[in-house]
């Protein structure tokens, strides 16, 4: 073999072995900075309405729950990760996120779409049948307080999910910015 045809071989090799990503955007939403300071400023509505409706008891609980939310979150999520990928749970692309309003264990890195619909959707459906549970034992302001936090969490999630519904196309990829939330498509 002449030296030219064994460069062409090792060029044509190196251009197989490059996996080249191309993704189309679908779809990006942006956050709107003043819808996005109103929506957390209601809870601060809702610990007003509790200590007027029953005392400091359901404020204090109510401060515990937001924590205890995001807790809960977290093993759900693990634990749904680790039932979808049996060799062990790939975490790798999860984290804790400070941004609002994709504040709390979330994706950190491009995910499927399909995968954080799962999820979410799970974990709305829990946060309900555990607030439902305990409201058989805790004073209504308090049960109310699990039920409408866990709502206040998960409404802007849900509402990702419905608006990128659409738009979303068979393997499509999602990106959680701290701005923006964007949709490709392979």
């Amino acid at each position: 073999m002449n030296r030219t045809a064994q460069a062409e071989a090792a060029e044509v090799q190196t251009q197989t072995d490059k996996i080249i990503y191309q993704y189309k955007l679908l779809k990006k939403i942006r956050r709107r900075a003043p819808i996005a300071l109103l929506y957390a400023g209601l809870p601060l509505v809702w610990l007003s309405a509790a200590y007027v409706w029953d005392g400091l008891v359901p404020v204090a609980f109510s401060v515990l729950a937001l924590g205890l939310w995001q807790a809960v979150y977290c093993v759900v999520t693990k634990l749904l990760l680790a039932r979808e990928n049996e060799s062990g749970a790939d975490t790798s692309r999860y984290g804790w996120s400070r941004s609002w309003p994709w504040y709390g264990y979330l994706p950190t890195a491009t995910i499927s779409f399909r995968q954080f619909r799962s999820i979410q959707l799970h974990l709305f459906v829990v946060g309900f049948l555990i607030s439902g549970v305990f409201a058989v034992w805790l004073p209504p302001v308090s049960a109310a307080s699990l039920a409408v936090l866990h709502s206040w969490w998960m409404l802007p999630r849900i509402l990702l999910i419905s608006s990128l519904q659409r738009s979303a196309a068979s393997g499509s990829l999602l990106t959680l910015g701290a701005s923006d939330a964007s949709l490709y498509a392979p």
